[in-house]
């Protein structure tokens, strides 16, 4: 699942994507922008586990956007809280991926055989 090719800045609690795994129906995992302003990866189940976060949580988050440079970012008004560190990409996708579990960043637009530029999960 493509992460947002929208350039568009979201607001904590008002980001989510999902994906399934194989060719079911059933979520497996989601990426989430909570309220609290962390950003969460999780794999659904009785009860759901968190894989990986931000670590921004109580941090005054006020947005997350995936820039047009390529760059994955956290802002709390203007500062950047957390990033990905891939700027100076402009070609860069994020994607959900759930046969690897993981939220990772290419440098191009849709070719998973591109190198890569960061994962959340190494």
């Amino acid at each position: 699942m493509w992460i947002d090719g929208d350039f568009k800045m979201y607001t904590p609690g008002t980001y989510k994507i999902a994906v399934c795994h194989g060719g079911s129906t059933d979520i497996s995992h989601t990426l989430e922008f909570q309220k609290d302003g962390n950003l969460v990866l999780y794999m659904i189940g009785n009860p759901n586990k968190a894989l990986w976060s931000s670590q921004t949580a109580g941090k005054s988050a006020t947005g997350l956007i995936f820039q047009p440079d390529g760059n994955f970012v956290i802002y709390a008004n203007k500062k950047a809280l957390w990033q990905t560190g891939t700027a100076n990409h402009p070609q860069a996708r994020g994607f959900l991926k759930a046969d690897e579990a993981n939220v990772v960043i290419y440098d191009c637009p849709s070719d998973f055989s591109c190198p890569v530029l960061w994962r959340a999960l190494n």
